[in-house]
């Protein structure tokens, strides 16, 4: 696996978006769908490039599925340094819902 620094230096590289094809009487179209400003933008790509944009859009998400799962991984080992939890459920916590049973400043809040 690569560094993250790596991976999102090398993903900034490559086209974000989705390829998509139309057809319009039998011809085949294909386009670059991506967002801007909140809006879905289609951008007509030549068919000689179309194969380069798809390869290259396969290998970001590929990358971003990597740079995901070592984050995920980092992160769950951040999290579990020095970090206890302890859990009550159950019996173990009818010890300290005995004192305050029947105990209600509002009839009406239950």
């Amino acid at each position: 696996m690569k560094a993250a620094g790596e991976l999102r230096a090398r993903i900034a590289e490559l086209p974000r978006g989705s390829p998509t094809v139309k057809r319009v009487n039998g011809h085949k179209y294909h386009y670059h769908r991506i967002m801007e400003n909140g809006k879905r933008r289609e951008i007509y790509v030549p068919e000689a490039e179309a194969s380069a944009l798809s390869e290259g859009i396969e290998e970001r998400r590929k990358l971003e599925k990597e740079l995901w799962q070592l984050n995920r991984k980092n992160s769950r080992r951040s999290e579990s340094d020095g970090f206890l939890c302890m859990v009550l459920t159950g019996k173990a916590l009818k010890p300290f819902a005995e004192p305050v049973k029947g105990f209600c400043l509002d009839s009406g809040a239950l």
